[in-house]
């Protein structure tokens, strides 16, 4: 694909359906966005200097990173300081391959796939309440919650390095999830696992992995 080098000033960025093939992006200044739009079947990947990170804030409402058709990632760490709807549309994906740090909760809406794929150390939630997660080569969930909060959610741990969750598991407001650990892979809990349903509450555990 082909190199871009932009400086993003915009409260809200758009990658549209222009390319023809794969492109990469890169920061190359500390940039402050309250929403980022993914519309192409040609993957964009986002990534940085080295240096400069991306932070999502929306003031009083939540920043959005949504993902209408294609994958597309995002390798440039993340600092939040808001709240941050994560909407990738069914059919597609999106994945935050940096490490997040920062202030808020990370909630996942719509019926696509979210993967992680970075030590993150952001203090919020991260809500689960639509489509899947998969936290793979070692990604965390954060020092909050990591909420399932509608039924048959899975949560996926891929490649080999181990994903060690120090934050609490809810199932919340859901009675069943679904955890696969991909074969080679490892999913360790550390926090509590905490049954939030008043009726009762099954989580199901697939795959080779432990």
């Amino acid at each position: 694909g082909r190199m871009a080098s932009v400086e993003m000033i915009a409260p809200a960025v758009r990658f549209d359906t222009a390319i023809a093939a794969a492109s990469a992006v890169r920061l190359n200044q500390g940039t402050t966005l309250g929403g980022v739009y993914f519309n192409s079947t040609h993957a964009y990947t986002l990534s940085s200097d080295g240096s400069s990170a991306l932070a999502l804030d929306n003031g009083a409402g939540a920043a959005t990173v949504q993902v209408e058709q294609g994958r597309h990632q995002i390798e440039a760490a993340l600092a939040l300081q808001s709240d941050v709807n994560l909407k990738p549309i069914s059919g597609t994906g999106l994945v935050l391959g940096g490490a997040i740090s920062g202030t808020g909760d990370l909630v996942k809406q719509n019926g696509g796939e979210l993967t992680l794929g970075g030590a993150n150390t952001f203090d919020g939630d991260l809500r689960l309440t639509s489509g899947s997660l998969t936290l793979t080569n070692g990604a965390t969930a954060g020092t909050g919650t990591l909420a399932i909060e509608a039924n048959g959610l899975q949560v996926r741990a891929s490649g080999a390095a181990p994903s060690v969750l120090a934050c609490d598991v809810a199932l919340r407001g859901a009675t069943n999830a679904v955890i696969t650990v991909d074969p080679a892979s490892r999913l360790e809990l550390g926090g509590a696992l905490r049954y939030e349903n008043p009726a009762y509450s099954l989580i199901h555990k697939q795959g080779g992995g432990e």
